[in-house]
């Protein structure tokens, strides 16, 4: 009876048709040795652009041995055992393997018995010489790829960079033109969720997926878009290809979105569909409120969570979205247009309009100080006391810098808005979900909602209390 074989295939490189080819005659050496060996090749696992040196998944090898556990195959032919393995301690696993199911093994490149302790020592042999080759291989990229960095050249992916033609040095213009535009909007007080939700609907990624608040953030703050190469993360050289944003516009870029508290979420974003949403409480156990959507087409509700979810709310509060979201709206617009009310929030938001270039460049500084002590400190150059003295100082000063962008982006908004009731209201109603929740954002501090009195089936404007920015 012909024993029945399996072949695996690999290249760690697919940069065109040539690599195809490449599996394509492994494939056919193998076929060959099976034909000669009179072994019946009854199954072919491939992985394509796949390092056996790495750390990712092969999940061609990973079905190789499901057959060979499930008794499907009885012998693995491949090119060459670096085509299987490239690190010892999967060499080891597959030996374990062969053991056990009485496994025979061909190569093109030469005969290997693992049943026998010769066999083993070759291919350990080869193994460590194929890990070598690969930790090499390795070490000369990475020398290249910081010579390049050092020399301020472009490296990139197969995927360009967004703003930047192929090769990542010419500026693509209409997406350039979207990082400007996103830059002047965030420095103008619009929050980085609206951008994001804009982009989604209308601005291409390079790839065609969805943009995520961290991606833009990430595409903002990027040296790339400053001209500046970075390696690991670290500004190193000036870069060959033309910056999209000028020095002073990126730097409060850079500290504006780096402030703490603003999200990280890789996830990506829908249109926000309920203003208050994060920024209401319960007025009776101070638990943030949540949406229920009601079914039947009635109206979502804002409600504390139940206290059976265990996170010290009392579940006793609730209200209809429209109404509760039309009142907080014109207490919002009242206050602003009643006698110097929007003056006052927009002085009191703008904090005698700073240089922004000084505190952003103070902020900076203040941040590598912070670093350098972070590392001093586990260098055990300073004592625990000096590091906490020295520590406490500058995060105050990083803080108040990073308070001080906070009020400058509100009073962004807070400049944009018409100071006139019926102008006001106007530009609430045409504006988007997230524009008003900028402006509330801008002024509230937060929202209380009350509970309901007894027998009372409409909606009490009293219920709502709201804590105004100081």
């Amino acid at each position: 009876m012909s024993i029945r074989a399996g072949i695996y295939t690999r290249i760690s490189q697919n940069a065109g048709p040539g690599d195809v080819l490449g599996i394509t005659r492994q494939r056919e050496d193998c076929e060959a040795l099976a034909k000669r060996k009179g072994w019946t090749v009854v199954e072919v696992f491939s992985d394509n652009d796949i390092s056996a040196y790495s750390s990712k998944r092969r999940p061609g090898y990973e079905a190789l041995l499901d057959a060979v556990r499930e008794g499907r195959i009885q012998a693995v032919l491949t090119w060459d055992l670096d085509r299987l393995h490239r690190r010892p301690a999967e060499l080891e696993d597959f030996i374990a393997l062969a053991d056990r199911h009485g496994l025979a093994l061909a190569n093109v490149s030469g005969e290997v018995d693992l049943a026998s302790a010769a066999g083993r020592l070759h291919a350990r042999i080869m193994g460590a010489v194929a890990r070598h080759e690969s930790e090499h291989k390795a070490e000369r990229i990475r020398r290249k790829h910081q010579e390049m960095a050092l020399a301020g050249r472009s490296i990139h992916g197969r995927r360009r960079p967004f703003g930047y033609h192929k090769g990542g040095v010419t500026i693509r213009e209409d997406e350039a033109a979207e990082i400007r535009d996103a830059a002047r909007r965030l420095l103008a007080g619009e929050g980085l969720r609206s951008v994001v939700v804009d982009w989604c609907e209308r601005v291409p990624s390079v790839d065609g997926g969805t943009w995520s608040r961290q991606g833009v953030k990430r595409l903002l703050t990027s040296g790339r878009v400053a001209g500046y190469r970075t390696y690991k993360g670290e500004i190193v050289a000036k870069g060959e290809w033309e910056p999209i944003l000028d020095e002073d516009t990126w730097q409060q870029l850079r500290a504006l979105l780096w402030e703490p508290g603003r999200g990280a979420s890789g996830a990506g974003y829908g249109p926000r569909r309920h203003v208050l949403r994060g920024l209401a409480r319960c007025g009776r156990c101070r638990a943030k409120l949540r949406i229920a959507i009601r079914t039947r087409g009635r109206s979502a509700l804002y409600g504390c969570p139940p206290t059976t979810e265990g996170i010290g709310s009392c579940g006793g509060v609730a209200v209809v979205a429209p109404a509760f979201e039309r009142e907080v709206s014109e207490q919002v617009i009242a206050t602003l247009t009643t006698g110097e009310g929007l003056a006052a929030a927009l002085e009191r938001a703008s904090d005698d309009r700073p240089d922004m270039a000084a505190v952003v460049e103070r902020l900076r500084a203040d941040e590598e100080k912070l670093s350098r002590l972070e590392l001093r400190y586990a260098l055990e150059e300073i004592g625990k006391a000096a590091y906490f003295e020295a520590r406490g100082v500058l995060a105050q000063r990083v803080e108040a810098a990073r308070r001080t962008l906070a009020r400058q982006q509100r009073a962004g908004i807070l400049a944009q808005v018409p100071s006139t009731p019926e102008g006001l209201r106007d530009w609430y109603e045409a504006a988007s979900v997230e524009r008003k929740r900028e402006l509330l954002d801008a002024v509230v501090a937060e929202v209380s909602l009350k509970p309901a009195r007894r027998g009372a089936n409409r909606f009490d404007p009293e219920r709502v209390e709201i804590l105004w920015r100081a």
